[in-house]
């Protein structure tokens, strides 16, 4: 540890870059190596388990068990000493911009994101409360959670932390420390973290600053446009009661219930929405082979009277009709459609006089089982432009037609 004089000759102040209720943070550079550091001012009234010695160096196990943190989330912290009488500790300086500045300006996080961001700040607090001496961070915020350039996050803020087994009280940030964290003489423990993490992830949620009165807290948080089990993930974490909060170890296990649930099991909605179009499906399949089953008894009865009338020789109008619109829609085999056709252009031919339509019912025949039909289409022709004796001339063609 060193004291003011080493420091000003070892560091460059270049700008200050934050401030809080118990700190001032300054960007340094160290001039035997031209390194960018991060150096934190801490107010006198963190300095409840420190020990100061007259040359202004500081004998303080709790520094050392910060130095000797090796996780991703954390900064590394290189020095401490005294300036003005107050602990300056010297982390990296890690590029980026706080979370609470990112909310301010950009509104809350998708979900998703949040919760990954979540689960980082999880494990890592998982980190310090696991250690052989476990530490509490205690100043989870926003304003403590750096998002680099490239998108992943860092807590920045050791200022307070320190041994589980020595702190009983020390001063948080309003609207994230829980409220043992300001009672004299009340026992700290990891759960004291868990607080602090579930306001955090309300105002990475929302964008929006927590309130200190948990009543008020509490029905923002139920009022939340949010899947449920993340309004009662954040409810948990917040409770008043110390021990009545989730362990790290619970709080993982509800994540992964959560997340085997949206892989097991589709959304209410999205099921309801399923089960309504299979509904309708079956409902409108069942109703069209009904449909369809009608149509083809209907068509079979109809075809069938038809027949029975034409075999009988009984060419009526509406027999025709009808036989028609089964031919022109395809409606009959290949056999009942040659010999349909065949008896409504004969129809045509000598009931109807009508040469044109003839033809038309002619052409669908085949002339190898229908050898006369070349006959009849000569017929058509010639008599689709014969301004003689109509009758006359039928008969005349019927004759060659059938000779």
């Amino acid at each position: 540890m060193y004291n003011s004089a080493y420091f000003s000759k070892r560091y460059k102040i270049i700008k200050k870059i934050g401030t809080g209720g118990m700190s001032s943070v300054y960007l340094c550079v160290d001039k035997n190596i031209n390194k960018k550091w991060a150096v934190k001012k801490l107010s006198e009234s963190t300095l409840f388990y420190s020990n100061l010695s007259s040359d202004g160096s500081i004998s303080n196990p709790e520094i050392e068990l910060l130095k000797s943190l090796d996780y991703y989330m954390f900064p590394g912290i290189s020095d401490a000493f005294i300036e003005d009488g107050k602990i300056c500790i010297v982390t990296d300086y890690i590029e980026g911009q706080t979370l609470s500045s990112y909310l301010k300006t950009n509104g809350a996080l998708p979900v998703e994101v949040a919760l990954s961001y979540f689960k980082e700040l999880l494990y890592a607090l998982e980190y310090l409360h696991t250690r052989d001496n476990p530490i509490l961070y205690l100043d989870m915020k926003p304003a403590n959670i750096m998002i680099r350039p490239d998108g992943s996050i860092r807590l920045i803020d050791f200022g307070i932390a320190g041994s589980i087994l020595l702190k009983s009280k020390s001063i948080g940030s309003i609207g994230y420390s829980p409220p043992e964290q300001y009672i004299e003489g009340a026992r700290l423990s990891e759960k004291s973290d868990i607080f602090a993490l579930g306001m955090t992830l309300y105002e990475m949620l929302t964008g929006k600053k927590p309130d200190s009165d948990l009543s008020i807290q509490r029905k923002k948080i139920n009022s939340m446009r949010i899947g449920k089990s993340i309004k009662q993930l954040i409810l948990l974490c917040i409770r008043e009661d110390m021990e009545s909060r989730p362990s790290i170890n619970q709080i993982k296990e509800y994540l992964n219930r959560r997340k085997r649930r949206e892989k097991g099991a589709l959304p209410v909605a999205v099921i309801t929405c399923i089960v309504s179009i299979l509904f309708i499906f079956l409902v409108f399949f069942a109703y069209e082979k009904s449909n369809r089953q009608l149509k083809e008894e209907y068509r079979t009865e109809m075809i069938k009277k038809v027949s029975e009338n034409m075999e009988n020789g009984e060419y009526s109008r509406e027999a025709i009709r009808i036989i028609c619109g089964y031919i022109d829609g395809n409606f009959l085999d290949k056999e009942s459609d040659e010999k349909y056709s065949y008896e409504v252009a004969r129809y045509y031919f000598y009931t109807e006089k009508d040469y044109a339509r003839a033809k038309v019912y002619f052409s669908r025949l085949s002339t190898d089982k229908f050898p006369e039909v070349n006959g009849y289409i000569t017929v058509c022709n010639k008599m689709s432009s014969f301004d003689g004796n109509e009758e006359k001339m039928a008969d005349l063609m019927k004759a060659e037609v059938e000779n």
